[in-house]
């Protein structure tokens, strides 16, 4: 799901403008994945929390997943070798 909406704000332009703070810096580093406007982050926790709430899962199971998500964001931005 965050996949999908990550691409929606690349192609819908009101979303890219809130968006295109993310993609500002000339180099990729850790940082990169904690460069956001306040409304996509937001935006982002509800749509990795809410989809897992309709479904049933606990808060605790939430509160776990959410944080899970956004070191997996740190990571793949990290520009690793």
């Amino acid at each position: 799901i965050q996949y999908w909406c990550h691409w929606l704000m690349h192609v819908w332009k009101p979303l890219w403008h809130v968006h295109a703070v993310h993609h500002s810096p000339e180099g990729i580093d850790w940082l990169v994945a904690a460069r956001v406007h306040p409304f996509e982050l937001a935006f982002n926790k509800a749509v990795a929390a809410v989809p897992l709430y309709l479904l049933g899962f606990s808060p605790a199971a939430i509160a776990v997943a959410v944080p899970l998500a956004a070191a997996y964001s740190l990571l793949i931005h990290s520009n690793l070798g």
